[in-house]
């Protein structure tokens, strides 16, 4: 139930209590991850990389910090200036997936994985599920 549709003064009092212990975790989990980001980037700084590149997951030698979204689906052939959806005769539906170790600083780079609507895993339900996620997330550590 939200705020503004509560009647009695003690449950407005009782929603906006849980409303804060809410925002109080969400702001300790933010401040936990920056941290976190901050502590990779600065172990990163004090050992640096003398091959001037990207070193693999494998080789790298600090605190890693391992960032990973799924992106927005697209269909390819892609164009912001397409005139409908229906241009292309037959467009296709991918999914995007990256993997970023920030710790790598400053050759930070990403690893992206294009994936046909069609090659989902997780039984072709198109699900962006755990397992989907972390057997990604496990290959590009292993690349």
């Amino acid at each position: 139930m939200e705020i503004q549709y509560a009647t009695q003064h003690e449950k407005k009092l009782e929603l906006t209590n849980s409303y804060l212990v809410h925002l109080n975790r969400a702001q300790k989990e933010h401040d936990y991850y920056n941290t976190n980001i901050r502590i990779a980037i600065e172990d990163g700084k004090h050992n640096q990389n003398i091959v001037g590149s990207q070193v693999s997951f494998k080789t790298f030698k600090g605190i890693i910090h391992i960032a990973y979204d799924w992106a927005q689906n697209v269909q390819i052939p892609y164009s912001p200036q397409q005139i409908s959806p229906l241009y292309f005769k037959s467009s296709r539906k991918v999914h995007l997936f990256d993997v970023c170790n920030t710790g790598n600083f400053p050759h930070t780079q990403q690893t992206n994985y294009i994936i046909n609507e069609a090659e989902m895993p997780d039984d072709s339900n198109q699900e962006k599920g755990v397992n989907c996620t972390l057997s990604l997330v496990w290959h590009a550590t292993k690349i």
